[in-house]
């Protein structure tokens, strides 16, 4: 199956219920250009803050924002429309979540010369729906239902039929002002 075809069913899904799911959202595929990145880094999933309107911007699509009410009417030019959003998330000027992201932008580029922001590193989540609760505070069943609609299928996708040929497991904790990285490779394609 073709990436757009396992991206385009991976959108019109539901969101999974009861797994406190932004309302209204749409599936984060990719942070950057994810088509032609060499690497990925990977967490949980979308923070519920990539769907807050930024200095009059939106980071993300949702469904108001595309003129839909429901996942199912999702059409091709949606795709194309969230995915644009996806791919130029670090070219669109004052909407990148920097809290999070230039930290590990200035961890990619020491150890690996590759960055979000030239699009040689994109970032990609285990499941693709931001929440308002974070998921450790999810219950096993909730969990359950959050990597149960597609997710697992769109990441093996994206890693499939790309360039990229590493993966970087990244975990920041923030204690008081200072942030711990734990960062490790993942998976090594080559």
């Amino acid at each position: 199956m073709a990436l757009d075809e396992i991206i385009f069913r991976r959108l019109k899904k539901l969101p999974p219920l009861d797994c406190t799911i932004v309302p209204g959202s749409t599936p984060v595929i990719a942070f950057g250009r994810f088509r032609s990145a060499k690497v990925a880094t990977i967490s949980l999933n979308p923070s519920y803050r990539e769907f807050h309107i930024v200095k009059g911007k939106r980071r993300f699509h949702n469904l108001k924002s595309l003129g839909l009410s429901r996942y199912e009417d999702i059409n091709e030019y949606h795709m194309h429309q969230v995915l644009d959003y996806c791919e130029r998330y670090f070219k669109r000027p004052g909407i990148v979540y920097k809290e999070w992201f230039n930290s590990i932008s200035s961890f990619l580029r020491g150890c690996t010369d590759y960055d979000y922001y030239d699009g040689t590193a994109c970032h990609l989540d285990l499941s693709q729906w931001a929440t308002l609760n974070i998921l450790g505070k999810l219950n096993t069943k909730q969990k359950k239902a959050f990597t149960s609609t597609g997710d697992l299928e769109l990441l093996a996708g994206i890693i499939k039929h790309t360039q990229i040929n590493i993966l970087f497991h990244i975990l920041f904790l923030k204690w008081s002002n200072n942030i711990k990285r734990d960062s490790k490779i993942f998976w090594d394609k080559a």
